[in-house]
């Protein structure tokens, strides 16, 4: 793996991020409980929750709570089976700012943009936990984020998650850009538009089981009733990540 700065971002036996979202406080069974900091999350999930065309491209939504005025939902943790859980997550779209970004934050926003792929590749590495066939497992900072920035590169972190699948690798792969072709395709239907949201990659390093959903919706427009006037470039980004998964 010839990325020499890789080992600044290494992190041994850390703990596994459930499901790859930010700000979840607890898992219960198959569901994650996840404090909300914007409403619009929790109104993608209960404008979404009975739609077939999301079933398997997004969390499962089962419910929201309020507990000392905050805000919760409880969504499916799609790692819950897993024995040996692997998951990338790829903050996706060539933009992490929209139209009610506050000035300050939509400023250090641009500049990570531009710092990192997100502007060029219509997506950045956001993070990575490997759980090895022997149990070992390990993570990658998202913070590498910040060393990478060309398709060469990008290209080697994507080997680096799926280096231990063999023979399977060509079916999970397979199925990964299945997944993100179904999720574009549900994004045009339903003329959305999602910044920085995540496309999470995961697999079980024991039985092989896979999966790919999109996550995190606290800056989502649904263009019908909610018009933006920044393309979001996530239909770039997914269509260019599915190249660069089919050079791997």
């Amino acid at each position: 793996m010839d990325l020499p700065y890789i080992t600044k971002y290494l992190i041994h036996n850390s703990q596994l991020q459930a499901g790859g979202h930010q700000g979840c406080i607890t898992k219960q069974g198959n569901c994650l409980i996840k404090k909300i900091s914007y409403k619009r999350e929790l109104e993608f999930y209960l404008e979404n929750k009975d739609l077939i065309d999301w079933i398997g491209l997004i969390p499962h939504f089962f419910n929201s709570f309020t507990l000392n005025n905050d805000t919760f939902i409880s969504i499916e943790n799609i790692i819950y089976r897993y024995s040996k859980p692997c998951v990338l997550d790829i903050k996706i779209g060539n933009k992490t700012w929209c139209d009610e970004t506050e000035e300050n934050r939509k400023k250090e926003r641009i500049k990570l943009d531009t710092l990192t792929t997100q502007n060029i590749l219509g997506f950045r590495f956001c993070g990575m936990t490997i759980t090895q066939k022997d149990g070992y497992s390990f993570s990658i900072n998202k913070k590498i984020h910040l060393e990478i920035h060309s398709r060469e590169e990008t290209i080697k972190i994507l080997s680096l998650f799926i280096h231990q699948l063999g023979s399977q690798k060509d079916k999970i792969i397979n199925y990964y850009i299945q997944q993100m072709e179904k999720i574009k395709n549900c994004i045009q239907k339903m003329k959305y538009h999602f910044f920085s949201s995540s496309l999470l990659f995961v697999y079980d390093a024991e039985s092989y089981q896979c999966d790919c959903r999109l996550i995190d919706f606290s800056h989502y427009y649904n263009m019908s009733t909610h018009i933006s006037k920044i393309d979001d470039g996530v239909i770039e980004g997914i269509n260019t990540l599915s190249s660069l998964f089919t050079t791997i």
